[in-house]
């Protein structure tokens, strides 16, 4: 039921042989996760143009009272003309649901370590804010090419997501404010939703004055 050109389509989905499947749109372009393993880190501006089409892509969900949960790297894809689409909303829960744990179904907590909010290592209900604390933690990967809560284990990932966030230097230092605020433990803390989250990064993009020489005139 999801209609957006941030998402991977999904055709169809049922179980055969005791084996469920599902029928998603072809991605030629490869995911994020390829592209980081590839050139190792991304700069701001392009890094930023991933994650705006990323995150018009989850604001949709949002609406449509989908949160998403398992955001990451390889969770992005890009279509043929390079266009990044958020795949996997399959795994998506639905809000409006009376039962919001964040489990999988066999019983885990779902989602990816590093990448995975606070609330949900706590067992607590997936939120769209849940979805935002991900999508923060991709942008840092993208523009520093290493994983920002990292570890040997899984628990000592997790360790990390409840300590005071320290930002790594490469990041351009007008985006901490926002990436700070995206990464709060407290998933109250966080931004209102998405677009909250993008405005406060674009507002504070660096002005580019446009220089004229005499000769041009």
């Amino acid at each position: 039921q999801l209609d957006h050109p941030n998402l991977v389509p999904v055709h169809d989905f049922g179980h055969e042989d005791g084996r469920y499947y599902i029928v998603m749109g072809y991605m030629s372009g490869g995911s994020l996760k390829d592209l980081l393993a590839r050139e190792g880190k991304l700069g701001p501006e392009r890094a930023l143009e991933i994650i705006e089409q990323v995150g018009r892509g989850i604001a949709y969900a949002h609406q449509q009272g989908i949160v998403h949960r398992d955001l990451k790297p390889g969770n992005i894809l890009f279509d043929a003309s390079g266009t990044a689409r958020v795949s996997d909303m399959g795994f998506a829960k639905v809000l409006r649901g009376t039962d919001n744990a964040s489990l999988s179904i066999s019983g885990g907590i779902l989602g990816t370590p590093a990448y995975m909010a606070p609330e949900v290592w706590d067992g607590k209900a997936a939120t769209s804010a849940t979805d935002l604390y991900s999508l923060a933690c991709i942008m840092v990967e993208m523009v520093t090419g290493e994983v920002l809560f990292d570890g040997d284990t899984a628990s000592a990932i997790m360790t990390k997501h409840f300590k005071p966030i320290d930002l790594p230097p490469e990041l351009p230092q007008k985006w901490l404010p926002a990436i700070e605020k995206a990464l709060s433990i407290k998933a109250e803390e966080r931004y209102s939703d998405v677009h909250a989250f993008m405005g406060a990064i674009r507002a504070s993009k660096p002005v580019v004055q446009e220089v004229i020489s005499l000769s041009d005139c």
